[in-house]
């Protein structure tokens, strides 16, 4: 995902998207891939604060991980889906989870905290110069509308 608009790119956001959009409708869980776990700060694919993590392209990879991960809060049933999901784990709410998922880890990638940590993350690429224009404005989009979920409680 080094390139901008690379085909790898396009493809892990129209992937996120799908998977997102399947995930909300109950269809196939696929959220245990969800890109959203990739732009925390303790992911161990997350830029080092150097220059060095500009050069590398490390920077451009965490602007297609944002882009990618928003497009599971940018449409109304996959944002709610996500807002919904991120308060029932919060609320100790048992979910149905897959062989492969453990509850640690449900725990882990969907809370309140991470919900807070996502807007936290997107509103630093939205205000970072160092990230493309169009980046920028779709991650300032999807903080309004996880705003916007808040808002319907």
């Amino acid at each position: 995902m080094q390139k901008l608009q690379s085909e790898t790119r396009v493809r892990w956001c129209n992937l996120q998207s799908a998977m997102a959009r399947l995930t909300s409708q109950n269809l196939i869980d696929c959220s245990f891939l969800c890109s959203l776990d990739d732009i925390m700060p303790q992911n161990c694919g997350y830029p080092s604060a150097d220059d060095k993590a500009r050069e590398t392209g490390d920077m451009n990879r965490l602007s297609g991980d944002a882009v990618a991960g928003a497009q599971w809060v940018l449409h109304s049933e996959e944002g709610r889906w996500v807002y919904a999901r991120c308060k029932q784990e919060s609320a100790g709410v048992k979910q149905e989870s897959h062989e492969w998922e453990t509850e640690e880890r449900c725990k882990r990638m969907w809370s309140l905290e991470r919900w807070s940590e996502w807007k936290r993350q997107f509103r630093f690429i939205a205000g970072d110069d160092q990230f493309d224009q169009d980046s920028r404005h779709l991650v300032e989009l999807a903080v309004e509308r996880m705003e916007d979920y808040e808002r319907g409680d």
